[in-house]
């Protein structure tokens, strides 16, 4: 059996902001690997990092591709250390890491052999957002975002596929985030723009109230449900895998604390 591989990006945090994706993922039984690519960080977030078993690959200060976000260089980044001979893991998610929990295995559902892509509320469309609509706006033009606007907002901070479907995911996102021209926003742009041209051949899109990840950010705090033992569960009562911008509730964040206690 491969193991599965989990990859984010930090750039100057301290311990505090990475430990509850740490903790929280490590909890689950999650037993693969753990990426991060650092920016930034102190040595003793470092050493906190290493004690929790997660792979630290720090960035100096030369590597930030002439000042380009992390946002958008963790993509590039992501492609060239999949890309090395000795990777070959069954299933790989990139990752935000501030703002997302975990409640169980991420990787605890079936790919179905494809990249997994996850709706934010299904309300909220592209169109229904200025940050959403103005990226998309921005990078491609007022008649892509005429087009696709009505799509409701698929995020770029949660991707889970196998190995082979995410590269194939990041080879065609990459094509369109190469500086100089590119800014903190254009990695959601291009996402949504990929998913709803039909670009990505093998893709799977998840409601946010049916599937493996929740986004929380749309959503109101009334109508977030939890089981017995507190755990957030969907509107199908099954236990979600993982939180996504959770700390836009603060009394969601209190509430989950024990999932990194």
């Amino acid at each position: 059996m491969k193991k599965n591989l989990v990859m984010g990006a930090v750039s100057g945090y301290d311990f505090s902001l990475i430990r509850p994706f740490v903790v929280s993922l490590r909890k689950t039984g999650f037993a693969g690997d753990i990426c991060l690519f650092a920016s930034g960080i102190s040595d003793m977030t470092k050493h906190y990092l290493q004690l929790l078993d997660v792979q630290v690959v720090t960035l100096p200060q030369e590597e930030q591709f002439s000042g380009m976000a992390i946002s958008i260089t963790r993509f590039m980044l992501y492609q060239a250390f999949l890309a090395r001979q000795d990777m070959d893991y069954g299933g790989v998610m990139l990752t935000d890491v501030r703002d997302v929990l975990f409640q169980l295995d991420p990787f605890e559902f079936n790919l179905s052999g494809k990249v997994c892509c996850f709706l934010e509320a299904e309300e909220k469309r592209i169109l229904d957002c200025p940050m959403n609509s103005e990226w998309l706006r921005s990078k491609f033009g007022d008649t892509v975002l005429a087009g696709i606007g009505h799509n409701p907002i698929s995020c770029v901070g949660t991707i889970i596929g196998g190995q082979p479907q995410v590269q194939a995911y990041l080879k065609a996102l990459l094509e369109y985030l190469t500086p100089p021209f590119t800014i903190p926003g254009d990695d959601t742009a291009v996402h949504n723009y990929l998913i709803y041209t039909r670009q990505i051949p093998e893709v799977a899109i998840f409601a946010n109230e049916d599937g493996p990840v929740m986004t929380v950010g749309y959503k109101s705090a009334d109508t977030l449900s939890f089981d017995g033992a507190g755990l957030l569960v969907n509107a199908a009562g099954k236990i979600v895998n993982t939180i996504h911008q959770y700390d836009r509730h603060p009394q969601l964040s209190e509430k989950l604390s024990f999932l990194y206690a």
